[in-house]
């Protein structure tokens, strides 16, 4: 490669691996390096096998960008990096040819972590379904307590009207005296 589109490369702040062909790593920019918590001496020259655990997606990325000669991005990919957890990221992988600066056929491989608008997403929903909890107890509280507010309006004005009146029963008159207690 030409030490020009090395540069450029390393001054991006996006991750971005550079792989052949033989799907083998040929660099690594610093912002990658952070990422995915792995150094550009130890890495270039493996495979990309070697590299990411769950390489399966990432492999038939590479494939249908060379494939198509067109660049591929993939929204939620799932990886692990060399035996540490899974992380979520977006991927684009572009082709290049040898007589674009680089001194060989592959991808260039761009990686952006996606875990905080996943959690920022999950939070959101999380957010949305207690409102709507919320919404629906406050309703059924409505619900439970509008028909209560009647049968106490009834039963006062039955008691204005005739307080004295024979035709309560025993228990009638103890369920009126409760509902009329918590008014």
């Amino acid at each position: 490669m030409t030490p020009a589109a090395l540069t450029g490369l390393d001054l991006l702040a996006t991750a971005v691996i550079l792989v052949d062909t033989d799907d083998v790593l040929r660099h690594m920019n610093p912002a990658a390096e952070n990422l995915l918590e792995l150094s550009h001496a130890n890495v270039v020259g493996q495979s990309i096998a070697e590299v990411f655990t769950d390489h399966d997606v990432l492999a038939a990325a590479l494939d249908y960008a060379r494939r198509n000669n067109c660049s591929f991005s993939e929204h939620d990919l799932l990886i692990a990096v060399s035996g540490r957890p899974r992380m979520h990221f977006t991927c684009t992988v572009t082709p290049i040819e040898r007589d674009s600066g680089f001194d060989v056929d592959g991808c260039i491989v761009e990686f952006r972590p996606i875990e905080q608008q996943l959690r920022i997403a999950r939070e959101e929903r999380v957010f949305d379904q207690n409102a709507a909890n919320r919404e629906l107890m406050r309703n059924l509280a409505h619900e439970i307590k509008n028909p209560l507010g009647g049968i106490r309006g009834a039963a006062r004005v039955r008691k204005m009207i005739c307080p004295a009146s024979m035709w309560f029963s025993v228990s009638a008159c103890a369920a009126l005296r409760a509902t009329l207690s918590t008014a």
